[in-house]
């Protein structure tokens, strides 16, 4: 199965398209994940973690960089079905972060099951509760699952989603 969760964020201003910074993948048993992040983010910009875990469980994602407690992770979407767990995680960045530098996820448990996660950021999105509505659903075999949010309050509107898959790839 493949389950698919996604979330919509208003914008506040002139935005861009997301940048990718980062991603990784890992079936090491561990429960956490580290990617370097091959780009810097610039202050105030929104960071977006979207993490895939082969396995199931409702227990919460978290993640940390290496620059202590300035940049907070919220998880905002997590969705599990038989056998794959989707979860998105965001941070308004208060401390900009370089090149370089390390973001942690956190898994639900230490497993080799495949782990992975992929780190982007886009600018001008409100940071004062920016979330819009979330929306996620499986679909208990390989066909990706569709999701239908909610009516939005805005209508500037970024939708951000993640499919986890059972393969690496």
């Amino acid at each position: 199965s493949l389950p698919s969760a996604s979330a919509s964020a208003s914008f506040c201003c002139a935005s861009t398209a997301p940048t990718v910074v980062g991603s990784n993948k890992s079936t090491t048993n561990i429960g956490t994940l580290t990617v370097t992040l091959t780009a810097a983010v610039p202050l105030n910009a929104t960071l977006f973690i979207v993490a895939g875990w082969n396995n199931t469980s409702a227990t919460s994602f978290s993640a940390t960089d290496n620059l202590g407690t300035h940049n907070t992770y919220t998880q905002d979407s997590h969705i599990n079905t038989t056998g794959e767990t989707v979860s998105r995680l965001r941070s308004p960045i208060t401390q900009a972060l370089a090149s370089g530098n390390t973001i942690t996820i956190t898994y639900p448990a230490s497993s080799t099951v495949l782990k992975d996660a992929t780190i982007f950021y886009v600018n001008g999105l409100i940071t004062t509760s920016p979330l819009d509505s979330t929306a996620g659903t499986g679909t208990g075999n390989s066909a990706t699952a569709a999701a239908t949010t909610g009516a939005t309050g805005s209508g500037n509107i970024l939708v951000v989603g993640g499919v986890a898959s059972a393969t690496p790839g």
